[in-house]
């Protein structure tokens, strides 16, 4: 029966899964340098905002009010001395603030470097997963949705199938595609084994000083690298 298929393979998925967390639970999550690093992304986190709420403080403080208007010569050096050490100021805050964001993305660059293993692995344990119950369940229709997909999604759903098959028909690869994404991200959130907060891998590390001059190495204007990201994202 249908639903006995899907249950069947939501089950392995959902054990699978389970045991690749406990296990890397304990390779990777549980260790020393695993905790260190996480140690230093959450005081990175917390240096980077306890720096922007000085600069944004600094900044919404209230001007003095400026001194009556003099022709004289005086007069006109020290109101360019204060421009200029406004000016110095506002570049020294803004030094701040990408040194704090640098540390942090850098910490968080190492945290999701501690992850690529896991995810790989998992990925791999998936990919033969899905050959060999693919094998089982091959050219055999595991559910029938209500309507008609759209024709990219059909190639998904309708993959193993025959051309004669019902088009709304779908074979095992489409059903365990959406119990392996659904169920990694349950058991991921359950078993606190997915990445923390601020932290979002290849990004991360795109942002950090040593990934920017490598881009600038290759004669990648950064700005505008940057600019397109920040318009993506």
């Amino acid at each position: 029966m249908p639903a006995d298929d899907i249950i069947r393979i939501a089950m392995t998925s959902t054990v699978v899964q389970s045991l690749l967390c406990v296990l890397f639970q304990k390779l990777v999550y549980e260790k020393e340098g695993y905790q260190r690093a996480c140690s230093q992304l959450e005081r990175a986190r917390i240096r980077r905002d306890k720096v922007k709420k000085q600069v944004e403080a600094a900044a919404s403080a209230p001007s003095p009010a400026p001194a009556p208007a003099s022709k004289s010569k005086k007069s006109e050096r020290e109101r360019a001395k204060k421009a200029a050490e406004e000016s110095s100021a506002q570049s020294k805050a803004a030094k701040k603030v990408q040194r704090a964001d640098d540390e942090f993305n850098e910490a968080a660059a190492r945290v999701a470097s501690k992850h690529s293993l896991p995810k790989f692995a998992s990925s791999i344990v998936f990919l033969i997963l899905g050959r060999i119950l693919g094998t089982e369940y091959s050219g055999k229709v595991v559910a029938v949705l209500p309507f008609v997909p759209w024709r990219l999604v059909q190639k998904i759903s309708h993959r193993g199938l025959g051309d004669d098959v019902d088009p709304r028909a779908c074979s095992f690869y489409f059903i365990f595609i959406l119990c392996s994404l659904s169920v990694k991200f349950l058991v991921g959130k359950f078993l606190e084994t997915q990445m923390p907060r601020g932290v979002s891998g290849f990004s991360n590390f795109l942002d950090t000083p040593k990934a920017q001059k490598m881009l600038e190495s290759y004669g990648l204007d950064t700005a505008e690298f940057n600019e397109a990201r920040g318009k993506m994202s």
